[in-house]
């Protein structure tokens, strides 16, 4: 289920931005919307996937471990 506070304060900042974004490159409003929702959206989808990854925020590394691979000996 959503968080409604979180979800209104994620609309909220997406609102302020846009206006402040048409208003300095004079869009339309709608438009700078689309982008700044978007790019939100494309954001967490990135954060998402980068903090899954190993070593990310929810797949951590322990001290003992190391992401690089062991050298081979010819």
């Amino acid at each position: 289920m959503i968080d409604i506070r979180g979800f209104i304060l994620g609309l909220s900042i997406a609102i302020v931005v846009a206006v402040l974004v048409s208003f300095f490159t004079h869009l339309p409003y709608w438009v700078s919307l689309g982008i700044v929702i978007f790019a939100m959206v494309a954001n967490s989808f990135i954060a998402e996937m980068e903090d899954n990854m190993p070593g990310g925020f929810n797949n951590p590394i322990d001290e003992g471990q190391s992401m690089q691979r062991p050298v081979e000996d010819d």
